[in-house]
């Protein structure tokens, strides 16, 4: 977890390569999705905090 200080300064506490550099948002009418590499991920927003709704895994 991040500290309230830490994540208004936008700081991660780990690599934010890591996290943020494989995802790519999506967003659609309401709706938010992370292609994050090889899943696909349906989140909402709710009191400032992001919630997983679905995820998908994309396999060829």
């Amino acid at each position: 977890m991040v500290s309230s200080s830490r994540a208004a300064e936008g700081k991660c506490e780990t690599s934010c390569v890591d996290w943020y550099g494989n995802t790519r948002p999506i967003f659609l009418r309401d709706r938010v999705f992370a292609l994050m590499g090889s899943e696909i991920v349906e989140v909402s927003l709710a009191s400032g905090r992001v919630n997983e709704q679905h995820r998908i895994l994309l396999e060829k």
